[in-house]
């Protein structure tokens, strides 16, 4: 988990997958992207047991293939996920300065 990630979870019940590393691995920004495809979406709905409190049971969600790209696709999606990741970030951060600004800026600071 990522520091930016700290207490975004609130649930009483998820897995917490750990992506393997190596040949046969996935890094998380792939595994990350993959889960959030419309038809992996789907997918796992298909999988979703009860109507008011959906879940996948673990060992099922662990039976469901995923198609692990190229080690070149992995790459690009990788710097893609980053790059999004830092300007996530950056306007965060310029957010915050604007909300300063505003807020000197009522405050009759110069």
């Amino acid at each position: 988990m990522r520091d930016d990630q700290d207490g975004c979870v609130c649930s009483s019940g998820f897995a917490v997958l750990s992506p393997r590393g190596g040949a046969d691995g996935i890094e998380p920004e792939v595994l990350l992207t993959y889960l959030r495809l419309p038809v992996i979406c789907e997918v796992l709905d298909l999988h979703c047991t009860a109507s008011m409190y959906p879940a996948i049971p673990e060992d099922r969600l662990m039976r469901i293939p995923i198609i692990v790209p190229d080690a070149r696709t992995r790459k690009a999606v990788v710097a893609k996920v980053q790059e999004v990741m830092t300007a996530r970030a950056q306007a965060a951060r310029l957010l915050e300065q604007a909300k300063k600004t505003v807020e000197d800026l009522i405050a009759g600071k110069p």
